[in-house]
């Protein structure tokens, strides 16, 4: 339990900022150079994640549970908002089609759910369980 309470949320983090910008991007430059406005959710996600995996880092070695409390909070909070930035925040393409609708947008929201469920979970499982022992 320690493994997943401890290091599987800032994995997670990770694996959503690699995923945005590699294997799950949004859609490419127009032909004459220029970003749809995806790119910038694709942006957006990216930094959040980021956030998410520094917060993860910190946490690890932190021993004070107050602070690490409020940073998981900080973090479920950052997760809920990635969430909503592709499509809601900020727009993606016109069509359904396109890669930010068909992989970036269910990937980042896929990764954010399970970042969540995650961190939920650590959370009644250091305030409950331990107070428990």
């Amino acid at each position: 339990m320690k493994i997943l309470t401890k290091y599987v949320p800032t994995v997670i983090a990770a694996l959503l900022a690699v995923g945005v910008v590699t294997a799950f991007k949004a859609c490419g430059p127009m032909e004459d150079g220029t970003w749809m406005n995806c790119h910038n959710a694709q942006i957006q996600v990216f930094i959040l994640a980021v956030l998410m995996t520094l917060i993860g880092i910190v946490t690890i070695f932190l021993k004070e549970q107050r602070i690490k409390l409020c940073l998981d909070i900080v973090s479920v909070v950052l997760a809920v908002i990635v969430i909503f930035v592709p499509g809601i925040i900020t727009s993606l393409c016109m069509m359904d089609t396109m890669r930010c609708h068909t992989l970036m947008r269910p990937f980042a929201v896929l990764m954010s759910v399970v970042f969540i469920v995650i961190k939920v979970i650590t959370i009644l499982y250091e305030r409950v369980l331990k107070k428990e022992q």
